[in-house]
């Protein structure tokens, strides 16, 4: 059998595995999604229902990614003519799509790296297909998935001179998340390396899809800027201001790690030293791969200075990204520059398949048996992680938004967590993240600190507050217990969610009791 068909079976096998981790983990999760993801599908269900690109009807806020609210919108209504209203699996649906899409991802990262990378192209394939926080990413409903196919699919566009197609397939991936600009520029800055010209053809569709986006959303939203990017960035909302970069910093690389979560989420000196290890020789790699792609000026070179211009971006952030989805593709970055470091201190033939069938059988096996240890780690992690979240969805972000389906027609709610909840409720909420509230944005680029949920109450008066952490849930107890605003009852405990409704003629004295219940 030839390299290339060892090559491209063992891509076919591997991607036929992570098929296999992610159904069970879809199975599993029973078709929901993590909370972020129902945001988007409730933008994606009022733009198929005519109100708009909205999330409450009436206010026109950029608090999802344009482009995806387009696709999961016309998978919503595909559900809606198949199932109908009463059989509705738009989990199911959105999960199938992502999983697609990262066969397409993990095919042609396959075929791309096999002549650049030999044997050793075979690794990001197997982490993308196998490691957990990817196998996680394709099945939680969000963007990423997305994004990361266009990127993935502007390469070989590029390698072929079809550099029209490859700038509209960027431009679309700006309108996915805004990390599709840092993209762009690792290209730019790649193709200058490379002195390759024709940069008309290249950036003229891109100016194009920039210039109509942005008026468009400038007319529409008043702003270009997406909330939910907004609403989540480190000058807005100081996350993690007390503890400092740094200490996250090296806590979103022990989460990284290709150690099982159980084990990397735990504190002890030898596991310290462990990831302290795989770090430096992590670090060690890419500053190899970096240098070798730089110097023979490769396409690849694209990936470092993506996981550069991200890591830039990160700290000019001040850390407020999460590990998930925000880091999926300059994680894959790292594996793939890392892999060519990895090349670069090998001997160019333990890249290569043997000629000697027993001796090309034999790293079958062991890359066999390393795909067994990262699927069998990434489904005990899963389990543990994300097996719990899924089942607090239905008996607490689930109760509670039938409950305000029921209780809040017509009236407005002030909502810790919106996406479940007010995918369910679909009646108008304040946000107190500030993803698809203005004012409450305002208020947080005003003071950057922890939303105070007193205070908010006392400045909206809304019907409902739902809180779902255990110390805003206190804080608002001892605001109203010291007579700061409204007086709100406790009238729905879900845990982790907390329903308050706010008082009207109830004795303050019963308010009070049913709020330390």
């Amino acid at each position: 059998m030839g390299e290339r068909q060892w090559h491209t079976r063992i891509v076919l096998v591997l991607i036929a595995c992570g098929v296999a981790v992610r159904l069970l983990q879809i199975i599993s999760a029973q078709g929901l999604l993590i909370d972020d993801a129902y945001i988007t599908l409730r933008y994606a269900r009022n733009l198929m229902l005519g109100r708009g690109m909205v999330y409450n009807p009436g206010e026109p806020i950029l608090g999802a990614p344009p482009l995806y609210v387009l696709l999961t919108g016309l998978l919503w209504k595909l559900d809606q003519l198949l199932l109908g209203p009463a059989g509705e699996r738009i989990g199911y649906l959105v999960t199938a799509f992502n999983l697609a899409l990262m066969v397409a991802v993990a095919g042609m990262l396959g075929r791309h790296l096999r002549d650049r990378l030999g044997q050793l192209g075979l690794l990001p394939v197997l982490l993308y297909a196998l490691y957990l926080p990817f196998t996680d990413n394709t099945t939680a409903g969000m963007e990423t998935t997305l994004l990361l196919f266009l990127l993935v699919a502007s390469l070989p566009l590029l390698a072929r001179g079809r550099l029209v197609a490859a700038s509209i397939v960027m431009g679309l991936s700006v309108l996915v998340r805004p990390e599709g600009l840092l993209w762009i520029a690792a290209v730019i800055v790649t193709r200058r390396r490379r002195g390759e010209g024709n940069w008309g053809r290249l950036l003229g569709p891109l100016v194009a899809i920039g210039l109509a986006w942005g008026v468009f959303a400038w007319l529409y939203f008043g702003t270009p800027v997406p909330h939910n990017a907004a609403a989540k960035s480190g000058w807005n909302v100081s996350l993690w201001g007390r503890e400092g970069l740094l200490p996250y910093v090296w806590a979103l690389f022990r989460q990284q790690t290709l150690l099982p979560r159980g084990v990397a989420a735990t504190s002890s000196l030898w596991l310290d030293l462990l990831v302290a290890a795989e770090a430096l020789v992590v670090a060690g790699l890419l500053a190899v791969g970096l240098r070798r792609l730089w110097r023979r000026r490769s396409l690849d070179l694209v990936w470092g200075l993506f996981f550069l211009a991200h890591l830039l971006f990160f700290i000019a952030g001040r850390g407020a990204l999460e590990p998930s989805w925000y880091n999926i593709p300059p994680g894959l970055s790292v594996i793939i520059v890392a892999s060519y470091g990895l090349a670069a201190l090998l001997p160019w033939r333990w890249c290569e398949w043997p000629a000697a069938r027993r001796a090309a059988l034999g790293r079958v096996i062991l890359l066999g048996a390393l795909a067994l240890v990262v699927a069998a780690g990434s489904l005990r992690a899963w389990v543990r992680i994300r097996g719990k979240y899924y089942g607090q969805m239905e008996t607490g972000y689930g109760r509670t938004g039938r409950f305000l389906a029921r209780e809040a027609v017509g009236k407005r709610s002030l909502v810790n967590e919106i996406g479940y909840i007010g995918y369910l409720a679909d009646h108008y909420i304040y946000d107190m993240a500030g993803i698809v509230t203005d004012e409450i944005l305002a208020m947080r680029k005003a003071n950057p600190a922890d939303i105070d949920v007193p205070e908010l109450a006392e400045h909206f008066a809304p019907d409902f507050i739902v809180v779902t952490r255990g110390r805003r849930r206190a804080d608002l107890v001892e605001a109203m217990d010291a007579g700061r605003g409204p007086r709100y009852r406790l009238v729905l405990s879900a845990p982790p969610c907390y329903t308050f409704e706010r008082s009207g003629s109830e004795d303050a004295n019963d308010s009070r009791v049913l709020l330390g219940d």
